[in-house]
């Protein structure tokens, strides 16, 4: 182990040194026992000191005939010497014989244990106040240690210099990559323009082209209320739905000329979508066992959408089955060929706010981002709002929960519109029949959630969902009207949030329309 001394020894001259280790030899010569520490102390002094060989035997009056402040600067090395020892004040004035410096040897003893204080130990000498790494005194080790040093100096600067070249050459290859990724969406953006112009050129070439319909699609995964939310838009309780996965086909609801309570449906197979059979003015029950028919494969509806007021617009809802629909091994191809054909669609992701962050809907959510990930076309309906307890969570918050969940799986600014479409779907079916039957459960619930969304303002649904000035303006005035009017049922439709939703699908139809019938488009 090095010995390290606590008294600094640049204080010694070479004649000092000489003196001090010879003084040593003569005290270590009078044959008194000595600690091994003595031992190991006196090696690594004189080596430290640079003493090689023997030097003059220095006696006690050689001391006492130098000047006491002379004296006094051995007098920490010798204490130093006995302290390590273990020897008391007393052994160390007998062995040295150095009586008259009582005071100062009481002093520097003193230092010592204070300096050791809490961690001396008899096999440990510690505390050197002297840098040097080398416990070498020799001038020409420390040469050598300078010329090492100015090695591993120049090695380390060699190394700074390769390391900020490296550093330099990934940041050009950073620089380089980002350009690569701006050329790549930028031809990637040409390339959907151009693919755009071309299938339009053959739509109008084949005459196939009909640039004033619009498909408006429905994804969710089970158990999300996406049947009631078509059932609201519809005004009718026409989509089969239940707790379990009940939307087994895909079932298109077109747009057309009849009125509210004319319309038919028609079954077709999936392979050749060969007409099976139609029937006209069907009730739920019927489309219920549409519904369970394994034969068919694709539903049309051919119906008046009820809020679809433009003459110019066609709306065509598709209703699809969910991922999670294990009725049927080809439901996730028949989902997955819809949202491949996005193609002027506007989308409905359907979130289950009961089941907000449970749902297994990462993968869906997945697909349609990487098929729609700036898309201002897709509406997310947080539905079931009216389950919510306001008194224990606030609406603002839960919201942005489900915004930045959103982000989390890479969309860009979603369009969150709360929603209620059970209380829609109850407003505009039962509590619009003529001689409603108070006594009837459903109704009696229908009147309690009317009641429920008119008087707590935190469930106003359509004061949170994104929409344009002209639509919010417009909703406000119906609301109005209903105040006015004092009708409440309407006030409740209202604050469904259905209203809303159905406004922006008509304005993002009108867009879509409006780009297609753009004859500047082909200049």
């Amino acid at each position: 182990m090095e010995i390290k001394m606590i008294y600094n020894i640049k204080k010694l001259n070479s004649e000092d040194r000489k003196f001090l280790i010879g003084y040593l030899d003569a005290i270590r010569d009078k044959g008194m026992s000595k600690h091994k520490l003595q031992n190991d102390y006196y090696n690594a002094l004189k080596e430290r000191l640079g003493i090689v060989g023997n030097v003059p035997s220095v006696s006690l009056m050689d001391i006492i005939e130098k000047d006491f402040d002379e004296q006094k600067i051995y007098f920490e090395f010798i204490v130093e010497y006995f302290f390590v020892g273990g020897k008391t004040l007393e052994e160390i004035l007998d062995e040295t014989e150095l009586y008259y410096s009582e005071s100062e040897f009481n002093e520097i003893y003193i230092d010592l244990e204070e300096r050791l204080d809490d961690i001396y130990e008899p096999d440990l000498i510690v505390y050197q106040y002297i840098r040097e790494v080398t416990h070498r005194a020799d001038p020409l080790f420390l040469d050598e240690l300078d010329a090492r040093g100015d090695e591993l100096v120049e090695q380390t600067n060699e190394l700074c210099d390769k390391s900020t070249e490296a550093l330099f050459k990934v940041m050009d290859l950073e620089e380089e990559l980002e350009k690569k990724k701006a050329e790549y969406e930028k031809l990637n953006a040409l390339y959907e323009t151009a693919n755009d112009r071309l299938t339009r050129f053959c739509s109008r070439k084949s005459g196939d082209e009909k640039n004033n319909e619009v498909s408006v699609k429905v994804f969710a995964t089970m158990s999300s209320g996406k049947s009631t939310l078509i059932n609201g838009l519809l005004q009718q309780k026409l989509m089969p739905s239940s707790n379990l996965a009940c939307t087994s086909k895909i079932t298109k609801i077109v747009d057309g000329d009849q009125a509210k309570d004319d319309f038919s449906v028609e079954a077709y197979t999936e392979e050749d979508e060969t007409l099976l059979y139609s029937t006209s003015d069907p009730d739920y029950a019927t489309m219920q066992m549409i519904n369970n028919d394994a034969t068919v494969g694709y539903v049309q509806i051919n119906r008046k959408i009820p809020f679809n007021k433009s003459e110019k617009i066609d709306l065509t809802i598709i209703d699809t089955p969910g991922p999670n629909n294990s009725r049927n091994v080809n439901h996730r191809e028949i989902m997955d060929k819809e949202l491949d054909d996005l193609y002027d669609s506007i989308v409905i992701y359907i979130i289950n706010a009961t089941q907000f962050g449970i749902n297994d809907d990462a993968e869906l959510l997945k697909k349609l981002r990487d098929k729609m990930p700036y898309s201002t076309k897709v509406i997310f309906a947080v539905n079931k709002m009216d389950q919510i307890d306001t008194s224990e969570e606030d609406i603002d918050d839960f919201l942005r929960n489900v915004k930045e969940y959103l982000e989390d799986h890479g969309f860009e600014n979603p369009q969150i519109y709360p929603v209620s479409s059970m209380a829609a779907l109850n407003i505009r079916t039962l509590l619009q029949i003529p001689n409603i039957d108070d006594e009837d459960d459903e109704v009696y619930d229908t009147r309690a959630l009317v009641r429920k969304l008119n008087r707590n303002e935190n469930l106003h649904l359509e004061s949170y969902s994104p929409v344009s000035i002209e639509i919010s303006h417009k909703i406000s005035m119906e609301l109005q009207n209903a105040e006015e009017n004092n009708d409440r049922v309407e006030q409740a439709l209202i604050h469904s949030g259905i209203r809303n939703i159905e406004e922006s699908i008509l304005s993002m139809a009108e867009e879509i329309v409006d780009y297609n019938l753009n004859d500047d488009y082909w200049d």
